[in-house]
């Protein structure tokens, strides 16, 4: 699972609606993504 993105939720799969979805998006959206990196190397220190 290298470099997977897992969410997870408080509700089951049957309450999983249009707006649950929309909050996992948005959460995937503000993830740092590093690619293997460091933070540090990520900010640009090699």
């Amino acid at each position: 699972l290298a470099y997977t993105e897992l969410y997870f939720c408080e509700c089951f799969w049957p309450e999983f609606n249009d707006q649950r979805l929309e909050e996992a998006i948005q959460w995937y959206g503000q993830r740092e993504r590093r690619f293997g990196r460091t933070s540090v190397q990520t900010r640009g220190g090699s």
